[in-house]
């Protein structure tokens, strides 16, 4: 049985497609800089899909220009 992968913030979006959960960082106008509720949605969402078999691989990407400019 899959888990539910609605993101848990809007500075996430969630996506599972073919046994691939897509997460992606959502603040692209601060080059996607984390906040702490984007930490937590990742270890909630990463911490689903490590217990959930309809899960084989997990891509990280951010949107916008770049992937991440940090904490």
């Amino acid at each position: 049985m899959s888990a539910n992968y609605e993101s848990p913030t809007e500075y996430l979006l969630s996506n599972l497609d073919n046994k691939i959960l897509t997460i992606t960082l959502n603040r692209p106008d601060a080059l996607n800089a984390f906040r702490p509720e984007m930490i937590d949605g990742l270890i909630e969402l990463v911490s689903k899909a490590n217990d959930d078999e309809s899960v084989s691989v997990i891509i990280i990407e951010g949107a916008g220009k770049a992937f991440s400019a940090g904490v």
